[in-house]
């Protein structure tokens, strides 16, 4: 992400990439205020983060992130935001993280933030049968997407997204692989519409992919809930997901 306006510096990356332990370093040497959004909601929710993802969903948290920039963005004076990991998800999360200043990416090796959270039961998104699978999946997803787009035509991507009253609730990508099979690389649906993962994958297949023998669906992570929906469309072969790694 580019400057817009501003001098203030907002570090972006994924969970334990190390945005805190940076923020307070760039504070104290830039002289600038410290702001960590996800304190800030803490504090304005009476809630943990953990809390709130147990009582209101994702879908809740991630709007008051949203909610959080528009009122920081207000602020006048330079300062150091340090903010989520899932921030910058939502396009208008990236317009306003970008009016805030220059916006900084930490790259850190998914099996150094394994090790940094391995213990940390406070991280709701980690809580699934395979941590690091899961820290890999997420880590790959949130870096593919731009460059999946950027190759659309070349990949020749298919694409489906469901609204509900105008309001974008899932979405789904894929593209074909061969004359009879189709890769989808996205399918992803707010928590809070429940139905909408099942609705987006039946009609997505139904009406993108209609000519496809084979669909090949993304990786569950291992968590219950997305396995017991994976095996729902009775799917004629179930196999383990294998990620290659590159040793330095």
């Amino acid at each position: 992400m580019k400057k817009e306006s501003g001098d203030s510096v907002v570090l972006i990356g994924f969970m334990g990439s190390g945005k805190s332990t940076m923020g307070i370093r760039l504070s104290y040497r830039l002289q600038y205020a410290l702001e960590d959004t996800d304190k800030l909601i803490e504090c304005k929710a009476g809630k943990t983060i953990s809390e709130i993802f147990a009582s209101e969903g994702e879908e809740a948290f991630r709007q008051m992130e949203t909610e959080m920039l528009e009122r920081l963005a207000e602020n006048k004076g330079r300062r150091v935001y340090s903010v989520g990991g899932g921030t910058p998800v939502r396009a208008v999360n990236r317009s306003l993280l970008k009016k805030l200043g220059t916006v900084v990416y930490l790259r850190t090796r998914p099996e150094t933030i394994y090790e940094r959270l391995k213990d940390d039961t406070s991280r709701p998104l980690l809580q699934g049968e395979d941590p690091l699978d899961t820290i890999r999946s997420l880590m790959a997803e949130r870096e593919a997407l731009p460059e999946l787009l950027k190759n659309r035509r070349v990949l020749r991507l298919r694409g489906g997204l469901l609204r509900v009253e105008g309001l974008p609730v899932a979405m789904a990508l894929a593209s074909p692989v061969n004359h009879h099979t189709a890769d989808v690389q996205f399918e992803k649906a707010l928590a809070a519409y429940p139905g909408a993962y099942a609705v987006i994958n039946q009609q997505f297949v139904q009406h993108e992919l209609s000519d496809m023998e084979f669909v090949n669906r993304e990786n569950d992570m291992g968590f219950p809930g997305l396995r017991r929906a994976k095996q729902s469309y009775h799917p004629f072969l179930l196999a383990e997901k294998y990620v290659a790694v590159e040793n330095r």
